[in-house]
């Protein structure tokens, strides 16, 4: 049985009889699933034509044939739209053969029906692809093996239908026509599936080549930002271990713990780097005024905390259905970066933060009046381990995860500011919203 099932699946047959949902979701399988419909389709229109042309010409019992294979496409074509993809696949491929050979056994060779099997087998190809080529190469030898008994009249099943010379012509035309855009559109849908293809794989490069400019920066950045804090760490103790005076030895404690929060801190970041990289959306409902509260709560123990105005432009009532996570997470990034950098020397700094939500779009914005970052840094702001201003309290990646993770639902993140007046950070990122205010 285990043998069968693998001659089964050589030749393309795997899967016939049974839900084929597990076919991977890769260019060519969604475009050629559309291009079963499509040639399902096109086989009901032939049939229709070539019967309405038969009734006009006093040809009545075609109607025996072509209704079948009519039937046949529409059973290909509700079995695709069930899911049993390829299975669908060899039904239409079946049934465009024996369309084909039942014309050919009905007009004589004038008509030039027989070059209808040239889209059958270049169409064979087409749908089942590499991955199911032996089932292309099938098809292909069993259209050249009918295109051979036709030509030369080895088998009939039926005499050909006397046909005058202006049905010959007539009948001439719509063949060719019906072959010409056949083998046009097969031509388009494999041209499309090749330009998709360059530009997935354009897109993947892209993707690599910025990955690997990523792990050149990371590894260099992280060697200095983990290497400098422990140094510094083991500077502090070996003076710990030499100074008598209590306070200086506090002192250096205090200075030890703060290299740790930095680098713990850093080490978090990295960790959000690489869950956001890595796990897909997880939606659910959360209240939007709830979130930034509780981020504002687990501020309150920042230096200087107490010495900036917040004010909150949020509804209570606006709830929406988001990334709950990720929508933190930015956030998060935001609200720190606008208290590390606000302008202390102002007698009340402030921090804006408001949101509002219009149709299935969240926009929240932070506006500060702190010192403003210059225009020449701000086209490189979002790049890893990159530092705004001389000020440089962060790690350089708050805002490169803001970033990232904005674009990984789907949104984005602007940036307006001016040098001694403060900056405004803009998020944009769809949403499902529970209730609206």
């Amino acid at each position: 049985m285990h043998s069968i099932t693998q001659l089964l699946s050589k030749y393309g047959l795997h899967g016939i009889g049974k839900n084929e949902g597990w076919e991977s979701n890769s260019i060519h399988e969604n475009k050629t699933v559309i291009l079963t419909n499509q040639i399902t389709l096109l086989i009901m229109v032939i049939c229709l034509t070539f019967s309405i042309f038969d009734y006009f010409n006093s040809i009545r019992d075609s109607q025996l044939f072509y209704a079948p294979l009519a039937l046949l496409a529409v059973l290909g074509y509700f079995i695709n739209r069930k899911g049993w993809h390829l299975t669908a696949k060899h039904i239409l491929i079946t049934s465009s053969l024996l369309t084909t050979f039942f014309f050919s056994q009905r007009a004589a060779q004038e008509t030039f029906v027989t070059l209808m099997y040239f889209p059958v087998i270049i169409g064979s190809f087409a749908l089942f692809g590499y991955r199911h080529l032996w089932a292309g190469i099938f098809y292909f030898c069993v259209s050249l093996l009918l295109f051979f008994l036709d030509i030369n009249n080895i088998i009939s099943i039926n005499n050909p239908e006397f046909l005058s010379e202006s049905m010959v012509i007539n009948t001439r035309a719509i063949n060719y026509f019906i072959t010409s855009f056949t083998l046009v559109f097969l031509i388009i849908f494999i041209l499309s599936i090749n330009h998709q293809t360059e530009e997935k794989i354009k897109e993947q490069n892209e993707e690599l080549l910025k990955t690997n400019n990523e792990l050149d920066k990371f590894v260099y950045s992280t060697s200095h930002d983990l290497r400098a804090p422990l140094m510094s760490i083991l500077g502090l103790v070996k003076i710990a271990e030499i100074e008598q005076d209590k306070s200086k030895m506090d002192e250096c404690l205090k200075l030890v713990e703060d290299r740790v929060h930095t680098l713990d801190n850093f080490i978090t970041e990295i960790i959000d780097i690489s869950r956001n990289k890595k796990s897909g959306l997880q939606l659910s409902a959360f209240k939007v005024s709830e979130s930034i509260n509780k981020i504002l709560d687990d501020f309150r123990y920042l230096e200087e905390f107490e010495k900036i105005e917040f004010q909150l432009d949020i509804s209570d009532d606006l709830e929406i259905k988001s990334d709950k996570i990720r929508f933190n997470l930015i956030m998060r990034n935001l609200i720190s970066n606008a208290i590390k950098y606000h302008n202390y020397m102002l007698e009340k700094p402030k921090i804006l933060i408001s949101c509002q939500s219009e149709e299935f779009t969240l926009k929240v914005k932070v506006i500060d009046n702190g010192f403003g970052i210059d225009e020449k840094h701000q086209s490189k702001l979002f790049d890893m381990f990159f530092r705004g201003t001389q000020n440089g309290k962060g790690t350089g990646l708050g805002l490169y995860i803001v970033q990232e993770t904005a674009l990984k639902m789907d949104g984005k993140i602007t940036l307006d500011s001016t040098v001694g007046k403060g900056s405004t950070f803009e998020l944009e990122i769809p949403t499902i919203h529970e209730n609206g205010a």
